[in-house]
């Protein structure tokens, strides 16, 4: 049932990663500049190509540390887990339905074909 992860497969989660790492640097860098809905608009953007491109279980598990790096790195009370606005509970959820969303929909079409 589970197929090993092919070149390409590697690849395509490489290269996703290497965008979320670069999405949350920026976020983190440009913290002045930009604020942290852009930062999650992006990654919100990387979801959604995760659920189209990954397997189903490497999609979950990106789209999680994600919403898990977003907090930690990029929203206010850097470095730490603290809440210090619970209005950001929206945005992790919208964070991980759009991945569950990507995967099943995506996951769907392949099935039919």
């Amino acid at each position: 049932m589970n197929n090993p992860l092919s070149w390409f497969d590697v690849t395509k989660t490489s290269i996703l990663l290497l965008l979320y790492v670069l999405v949350t640097y920026l976020g983190v860098a440009f913290r002045d500049v930009i604020i942290e809905t852009d930062t999650a608009m992006l990654l919100l953007l990387l979801n959604i190509v995760s659920g189209v491109l990954l397997r189903k279980r490497m999609a979950y598990v990106i789209t999680a540390i994600s919403i898990v790096a977003f907090h930690f790195f990029v929203l206010p009370e850097h470095n730490s887990f603290r809440f210090q606005n619970y209005q950001h509970i929206i945005t992790f959820s919208v964070m991980a339905f759009s991945g569950v969303f990507a995967v099943r929909l995506t996951q769907s079409q392949q099935q039919k074909n």
